[in-house]
């Protein structure tokens, strides 16, 4: 944790006079003399300084001219000015958690930073402020603190939590990180809860994070299973960080089914993503408008020479972006084309690919209420699985976590926290 001053000839000055007001505070023969003295120095001599500790201390010695009295509380106050001087950031652990309100300021370190803290003050029973104000009842720094705050510097959060406190006006404790982990971790079962659960979370997506060697060649576990699983007739869900292979291995699911004479059909929800794969948009592929799929009831059509009609395998790419009334109307259709078929074959193999963690599909204000009054439930982002046929086809997810693309692993540890 940072400290306050620790070189500058400014904040030698400061500390100078903090230590000359403390003084007040201790020296019971202080008189309203000795406070207009100091008084008139802060005017003479620190005029040209902004700091937090001059104001107030200024601001409370001007209240007890006014009173021309000097009580025991007011006393205390001066007297405890250079210990919170020396130390404004406490690292004594937080009281209590359930009633207060907490506000957040700085950098911190916990895995997952700031967001983690909300949600363990939140749990705790407690509120998070966005500002300081008199109600606020603890500061909490980060670890890490910020840049801004080198030697005799403050977050205005800081500012405005210890001019409240210097000058009486609210009881604000300003705390470290650490101060405050300390509390959670022994005296409040629902904060650590949720520590603990961060935790594992990162857990999982360190050890999720591998890295093939250099001269790797071939297929990683994760690419064969998805091999195996389609050789196998299974419809299958692919996904995983980019940089694991999911464009190579469809390439290869691609090259295996022509080999074994299976009529393939490729396709992916933007006209720019069914180029990747060498194939269409799926709209295309259903021979109807991009508008078609909002109305409310629907049946597919499939004309004589529709390619559904002869699809063994159907690959769709970037499944992401293609919205849940897309997904159902094209689910429909191959059940329509299954029935339709003159070779006797079964419903065709269905492999989706992409990432629901990256873009979502294209959802248009005055598109909301009519899915909406589709599907009778909020429809979030329309994503695919949110649909009616989504589940109907039972399929087998396999997440590739092994980068290729990426061979730095501390890289693709960050790569997979923000995903």
């Amino acid at each position: 944790m940072f400290e306050y001053g620790q070189t500058s000839e400014r904040t030698q000055r400061v500390r100078s006079l903090i230590e000359r007001v403390s003084e007040l505070g201790n020296n019971p023969n202080t008189n309203i003399d000795d406070i207009r003295a100091v008084i008139a120095d802060i005017d003479s001599e620190y005029s040209d300084i902004d700091d937090v500790f001059v104001s107030a201390a200024q601001s409370l010695l001007l209240e007890i001219e006014a009173d021309r009295n000097i009580s025991q509380e007011e006393r205390d106050h001066l007297s405890g000015f250079i210990a919170v001087f020396n130390k404004p950031v406490s690292d004594k652990p937080v009281n209590t958690i359930e009633g207060k309100d907490f506000v957040l300021t700085g950098d911190f370190a916990i895995e997952g930073g700031k967001g983690v803290v909300k949600e363990m003050i939140a749990a705790g029973g407690g509120t998070v402020k966005s500002g300081v104000s008199r109600k606020t009842s603890y500061v909490i720094v980060g670890a890490l603190g910020s840049d801004a705050w080198s030697f005799d510097g403050f977050g205005s959060k800081v500012k405005k939590a210890l001019d409240l406190k210097l000058t009486n006006k609210a009881n604000i404790l300003i705390v470290s990180e650490e101060a405050f982990l300390a509390h959670a971790e022994t005296s409040n079962a629902a904060a650590h809860e949720v520590l603990e659960e961060q935790f594992e979370r990162f857990r999982r997506q360190r050890e999720a994070t591998k890295v093939v060697s250099k001269n790797f060649s071939g297929l990683t576990k994760g690419q064969q299973e998805v091999l195996d699983l389609v050789e196998n007739g299974e419809n299958v869900y692919l996904t995983g960080l980019g940089g694991t292979g999911k464009s190579y291995v469809l390439e290869k699911i691609i090259a295996r089914a022509k080999a074994d004479n299976k009529n393939v059909i490729a396709c992916a929800p933007t006209g720019i993503a069914a180029l990747n794969i060498g194939g269409s948009t799926i709209h295309r592929v259903l021979g109807i408008r991009p508008n078609k799929t909002l109305s409310l009831s629907v049946a597919p059509w499939i004309s004589d020479n529709s390619p559904l009609l002869s699809c063994d395998l159907m690959i769709v790419d970037e499944i992401s972006m293609c919205r849940s009334d897309l997904f159902d109307y094209l689910s429909l259709a191959l059940k329509a084309a299954a029935k339709l078929r003159k070779d006797g074959k079964a419903l065709c193999q269905l492999v989706v690919v992409g990432d629901f963690c990256q873009l979502p599909p294209v959802l248009k204000a005055e598109d909301r209420p009519i899915l909406e009054q589709k599907y009778g439930y909020d429809v979030a982002e329309g994503y695919a699985f949110i649909g009616t046929e989504w589940d109907l086809w039972n399929f087998k997810k396999v997440e590739l976590t092994e980068a290729i693309r990426q061979r730095d692993s501390s890289f693709v540890t960050a790569l997979n926290a923000c995903r």
